[in-house]
């Protein structure tokens, strides 16, 4: 189907803390704690359409989300490229201390760029009746440039994960399908989250396969259902920002990060 005119426009912007249960797994930061966090990004275009994204939690990264509507609400989503270019400048100075040390990025902006530039492109593929994946607009926080350099020096790219819902192992599935080139298997936590959801039918797993939906946009619907009940358990556990500290503490009294020291190893 033609698409003529200027397209629709984002109408609003919401921004909704989730929650999921974890398990114990230890890294250098210490180990994950009962619950893992992360922020929903949903927008809603002219034409009723909702885009959809998440990235890491935190209240930090809420609060840059909320404050980046209004960068973004009223405007083409066709200008998907310059929105996500106004927040990622509007917010640099949250991002001026680095990824830091932690094994996990800690940055702000670059997160919530991430979130605001999924939930546009999700809108434009519904728009244009195709798939993220399509590398006419490609824009995904650079990892699909990066992909781009890894295969013209004769790298190899891949990519590492967290504690994520559905709505990210939809965007990291559709990153992995536009990057050029050899890459290694996409790398996912999704397994370990035992089928806890945000999206009516989440992408499937076979034979450790995943198949880039036809459907347009992520590919995936918003059960706002599950989105409730993980919103109901950020808050009712007083959730925020991920700290291994705290469940480390439970094995080691007293422990604390070092980058230098393997997380068992202290005096």
């Amino acid at each position: 189907m033609a698409v003529t005119g200027p397209g629709p426009t984002v109408d609003a912007m919401r921004v909704v803390p989730v929650a999921g249960r974890d398990s114990m797994l230890l890294n250098l930061s210490g180990a994950h704690g009962p619950y893992f966090t992360r922020n929903l990004v949903i927008l809603t275009d002219s034409d009723g359409r909702t885009g959809l994204g998440e990235v890491p939690g935190g209240e930090a990264i809420r609060r840059t989300l909320e404050a980046a509507a209004e960068l973004v609400v009223g405007h083409p989503v066709a200008r998907l490229r310059s929105l996500v270019a106004r927040v990622q400048a509007h917010f640099a100075d949250r991002d001026c201390g680095g990824r830091g040390a932690q094994t996990f990025d800690l940055r702000v902006a670059v997160h919530a760029a991430a979130a605001v530039e999924s939930a546009l492109l999700d809108l434009h593929g519904k728009h244009l009746g195709v798939p993220v994946a399509d590398p006419h607009f490609w824009t995904m926080s650079g990892s699909v440039r990066v992909a781009q350099l890894c295969q013209a020096w004769g790298l190899t790219w891949g990519s590492h994960s967290n504690n994520h819902f559905d709505v990210s192992l939809a965007m990291f599935t559709h990153v992995a399908a536009a990057a050029p080139g050899e890459i290694t298997a996409i790398d996912t936590h999704w397994i370990w989250q035992d089928g806890q959801r945000l999206t009516r039918a989440p992408f499937t797993i076979s034979d450790g396969l995943l198949r880039v939906p036809e459907t347009p946009g992520l590919g995936i619907e918003l059960d706002e259902e599950q989105v409730a009940a993980a919103h109901e358990l950020y808050e009712r556990e007083g959730l925020g920002a991920r700290d291994d500290a705290v469940a480390m503490r439970y094995l080691v009294p007293g422990w604390s990060f070092d980058p230098k020291r393997p997380a068992l190893d202290r005096d």
